[in-house]
């Protein structure tokens, strides 16, 4: 190397550093920006993509993001499984059925925590949990809307068997008991925001605070976050930006999220306190999907074969998240 001419010098220097960027997420040259296609929907709980294709942080991070909008999670979550996809948002419902079909899923992050609504309507005399036998309740079925009031249910001494549910779409909710087609309804928001401005007075809230805590996630086809660590990277590195801006700026993360997916302000800022908006991956994620897991061999509710609880630690693949920001990965085990 000493032999070589000062120019050649600084372009062999200049061409190790290059080799360097290319090994650290979100620092890659332009010309080796990575492609990842992101099945997600366009709710308050996706506030981190939201921002983070609003901001441009994805381009800044060496990523191009095709967007893939789906209505509910276990649609962004059959989507990866068939190939359509290579990262979804999905929360621990979906993900708990793949596993349990020994389907080779894993979760990257968890972008939220969540605390889900039970509406009521007034006329329906429903004051707590413990009134909803007899009651005929609108719910998503196979979702976290389905869970949630059977959780609440069970801790109120109920069986599921003591109400009649009634698959309903989440747009559709809020006409169904406006109309009292149903008495209640499980659902995310802003569908439970949309639903009380129908109801007006008429709206009543359970209290779900201590009933159960989704989560939002994201997930990958092991094989590709195996193979594809710098494209999740970059991902990872760009929400974790967004996170900021969420927490530093909120009006104007709020003013963002209502224009990409409404329906208005007041909804947004109404539900914004229900979330939690911290990427990480700890031990209480585990629990969460083992409670779904134990739910769903209580209900019959399993995929054919499906006998037991398994074994979530491999599902989460924490190596990416801890590679960006180690402080973000807790407890597991």
């Amino acid at each position: 190397m000493w032999n070589r001419s000062r120019g050649e010098v600084q372009n062999l220097l200049v061409a190790l550093f290059s080799g360097a960027l290319l090994a650290i997420p979100g620092l890659s040259p332009a010309q080796n920006v990575d492609k990842l296609r992101l099945a997600d929907s366009r709710t308050v709980y996706s506030a981190h993509i939201i921002v983070a294709d609003e901001l441009k942080l994805f381009q800044k991070h060496g990523l191009e993001v095709e967007h893939k909008h789906f209505a509910s999670g276990k649609l962004t979550l059959d989507a990866v499984m068939a190939g359509a996809a290579d990262v979804s948002t999905s929360s621990e419902t979906p993900v708990s059925a793949a596993v349990m079909a020994n389907r080779p899923i894993v979760i990257v992050a968890r972008m939220i925590k969540a605390r889900p609504d039970i509406l009521t309507h007034e006329d329906a005399g429903i004051k707590s949990t413990s009134d909803l036998r007899g009651k005929k309740i609108g719910i998503l079925s196979g979702t976290s809307s389905e869970v949630v009031i059977h959780t609440a249910m069970k801790k109120a001494g109920l069986k599921a068997s003591e109400a009649s549910f009634v698959n309903l779409l989440p747009q559709d909710m809020p006409a169904a008991i406006a109309t009292r087609s149903v008495d209640a309804i499980s659902i995310w928001q802003p569908h439970i925001y949309n639903a009380q401005r129908l109801l007006g007075a008429k709206a009543r809230l359970l209290d779900t605070r201590d009933v159960y805590t989704e989560s939002f996630n994201l997930v990958a086809m092991k094989d590709y976050a195996q193979a594809n660590p710098r494209a999740i990277g970059s991902l990872l590195a760009a929400l974790l930006e967004a996170e900021s801006y969420l927490h530093k700026n909120k009006s104007q993360a709020q003013e963002i999220v209502t224009k990409i997916a409404g329906p208005n302000r007041p909804a947004v800022e109404s539900s914004w306190g229900n979330f939690e908006y911290r990427i990480g991956l700890d031990q209480s994620l585990i629990e969460v999907l083992e409670a779904i897991s134990r739910w769903r061999l209580e209900t019959g509710n399993v995929p054919p074969g499906a006998t037991r609880v398994p074994e979530y630690v491999p599902v989460i693949h924490s190596q990416i998240l801890r590679g960006v920001d180690a402080s973000r990965v807790r407890d597991l085990r």
